[in-house]
């Protein structure tokens, strides 16, 4: 009798795929995917993000510090919270680097970033219906370093010994050099049971246009001394009762 090939476990019609991960896209780079880079007070879309929302070249920036994500919507060109992240011309899509030192800066100290090497994140893009949103999670950036190492070269003279010279001879190589995030030792993706399971269920409110609050518009200094002494008084007369 010969031996058969042990065939794939098969749950009624369905491949039983049990075991199986979908490795990253991120290990393998590509221009035709939406990812954002964000380095030296700057933050910058690759022209993917910009084809996914077409014609559109004002997004407005939302930042969720509980999720620790950055989501990115179509806006007019009057919003007072427009950015300009490209241009169309001469039908075709030119990126803009935005400057965002206070942004950078925060983001940086509230994820415990390093402050040197280039963070990349790779995009989602959700769509429901007429909405289109582009979520960028900050908690698995590939980070791109320059590091430098000191080379010694060693030539013998003629005489089989190292010169003075030659021995004091130093040479920096420079090199760019990518760190993935920790948790991909562990893993190559997403297993493909929870892959099926998952959907986005998201909040969309987050398209809800944004809205000033007058009430938080006519607190002055004055205002905010007047509140303390207010505040100063009636814990006074707490302690007087107690």
């Amino acid at each position: 009798m010969g031996t058969e090939e042990p065939k794939p476990a098969v749950e009624g019609k369905r491949l039983f795929m049990g075991g199986y991960e979908v490795v990253r896209a991120d290990y393998f780079p590509s221009h035709e995917r939406p990812a954002m880079t964000i380095t030296n007070g700057k933050i910058r879309f690759n022209t993917a993000c910009l084809k996914k929302f077409e014609d559109v070249e004002y997004v407005e920036l939302l930042l969720n510090t509980v999720k620790n994500c950055i989501a990115i919507r179509p806006c007019d060109k009057d919003n007072p919270n427009a950015i300009h992240w490209g241009r169309l011309r001469e039908d075709h899509w030119v990126v803009s680097t935005l400057s965002c030192r206070g942004l950078a800066r925060t983001l940086f100290d509230m994820m415990s970033w390093e402050d040197e090497g280039q963070y990349r994140f790779s995009g989602e893009f959700k769509v429901q219906g007429e909405n289109k949103l582009l979520l960028f999670e900050l908690g698995e950036p590939v980070i791109t370093k320059t590091v430098e190492q000191i080379v010694v070269p060693k030539q013998p003279d003629e005489a089989g010994e190292d010169t003075e010279q030659e021995q004091q001879e130093e040479i920096v190589i420079r090199e760019k050099v990518r760190v993935n995030p920790p948790s991909w030792a562990t893993s190559f993706g997403v297993p493909v049971s929870y892959l099926e399971q998952q959907h986005y269920a998201g909040d969309w409110d987050v398209l809800r246009p944004a809205k000033e609050l007058e009430d938080m518009n006519i607190i002055t200094t004055d205002r905010l001394a007047a509140l303390m002494k207010e505040a100063e008084t009636i814990m006074e007369g707490w302690t007087k009762t107690a």
